[in-house]
């Protein structure tokens, strides 16, 4: 497993989560357009402007294509995820994607760390079927993300919509989404109402060019009703591909 910290101006809490993780698993940490000084440079393998997010999934994309044998699976964290268990939320995403029925996984979250009811833990002890996993922390297949990638940042470069499209090419493939009670992280979504319009007006215009099905799972998806463990299953029995 490959985890991949991707960092705009958080970087003491990557550099924190980088030093975490290696102990457990391979790590590459990517920045975009944050000030770093020489010390902080040494922890980050790559280092760009400020590509925003779908810039640094695409440069995870490229990273795993140069190992493409080696990595089965890729955990994207951004760092502005707080984790307190990191081996286990290793253990977790291993044992999760030995069910060869997973496609993309990701933990719970605390109360008010997602706008997504799916991702709040529902203290079940088990994975819960979901419609897609918000994409601040997730793992997802190689081949999944590779067929994702490159995202066309010309038209959305900050990322709404990333997540519900991987788990329509997961679903396509007869592979499930699900979240984890069994593992909680902490958040804090963006306020930022200017950028928010920004990321909603950009997921519109990218997901016109991606196909009839997919602009359909998007809006189902989109039904707060369905965002249940019930909806999910619900829409897995539906026809995708």
């Amino acid at each position: 497993m490959l985890i991949a910290i991707i960092n705009h101006k958080h970087t003491s809490n990557a550099i924190k989560l980088k030093v975490h993780f290696e102990k457990h698993s391979d790590v590459i940490c990517i920045d975009s357009g944050s000030e770093l000084n020489q010390e902080e440079k040494k922890h980050f393998k790559i280092s760009l402007g400020n590509v925003y997010y779908c810039g640094m999934i695409n440069a995870i994309g490229e990273h795993l294509k140069k190992n493409i044998t080696k990595y089965k699976f890729v955990y994207i964290i951004a760092s502005d995820v707080e984790i307190s268990e990191h081996e286990k939320l290793v253990v977790k995403a291993k044992k999760a994607f030995d069910n060869s029925a997973i496609g993309v996984y990701g933990p719970s979250v605390n109360k008010n760390g997602s706008p997504h009811p799916q991702m709040i833990n529902k203290n079940t002890n088990r994975y819960r079927k979901a419609v897609f996993i918000d994409g601040y922390c997730f793992s997802v297949r190689t081949d999944l993300l590779l067929n994702l990638c490159p995202i066309d940042t010309s038209i959305n470069f900050i990322g709404w919509g990333i997540d519900v499209y991987l788990s329509y090419l997961a679903i396509k493939k007869g592979l499930l989404t699900v979240v984890d009670d069994q593992m909680v992280v902490q958040h804090r979504p963006s306020e930022n109402q200017e950028f928010r319009s920004d990321a909603r007006n950009q997921r519109n215009d990218w997901f016109k060019q991606l196909g009839k099905k997919a602009r359909l799972y998007r809006q189902i998806t989109s039904i707060e009703l369905l965002k249940n463990e019930l909806g999910a299953s619900m829409i897995n029995h539906l026809n995708w591909k």
